[in-house]
């Protein structure tokens, strides 16, 4: 993270911690951000013709959400003009930034999208409940998000019965 370009930090941040997607991200504006807020509700899609283009609304009527910022957050985006892109990216270009960040680490395979896995991931093993994960992560359904990390809460569940019997055996 520290070897990325001030850009691209941005871009990991938004999608490793408020689990955005690429589009999300290059779409966002500075006046998207309101108080410890970030808005999101619109998307940016490569058009048939090649060329990209803001759509005023993101990948699912779901996907338009609230994600909530640190302080710490804030710091890094910085600040400024409400019509201004933050981060200035297409996303294939987000991509290919992260591309040439992972080969240069020696991360091997993974992928810029793999952050929102991981954040799901995260977020379930840490007990967040699927319906706020779902949401956070834009899903269309909560049955989508179930589907999609489905195996780490198989885990939660074996955990779970691990507590039971480590409660029932402390009485």
């Amino acid at each position: 993270y520290n070897e990325a370009s001030y850009k691209l930090k941005i871009c990991i941040l938004l999608a490793s911690r408020q689990s955005l997607r690429r589009g999300e991200i290059a779409a966002l504006k500075y006046g998207d951000i309101v108080g410890n807020e970030l808005h999101i509700h619109s998307d940016i899609v490569k058009a048939p013709d090649g060329s990209w283009v803001h759509k005023e609304y993101p990948k699912t009527p779901q996907s338009v959400r609230t994600a909530y910022l640190t302080d710490a957050e804030l710091k890094l985006i910085g600040r400024g003009f409400p019509d201004e892109y933050i981060v200035k990216l297409t996303p294939s270009s987000i991509g290919t930034n992260f591309y040439h960040l992972k080969h240069r680490l020696g991360l091997g395979h993974i992928r810029f999208h793999d952050l929102r896995h991981s954040f799901a991931a995260i977020s379930l093993q840490n007990g967040d409940d699927i319906k706020t994960v779902s949401e956070n992560l834009g899903h269309a359904t909560v049955a989508f998000t179930l589907d999609v990390y489905g195996h780490v809460t198989d885990k939660m569940k074996k955990d779970s019965a691990d507590r039971m019997q480590a409660y029932i055996n402390s009485l």
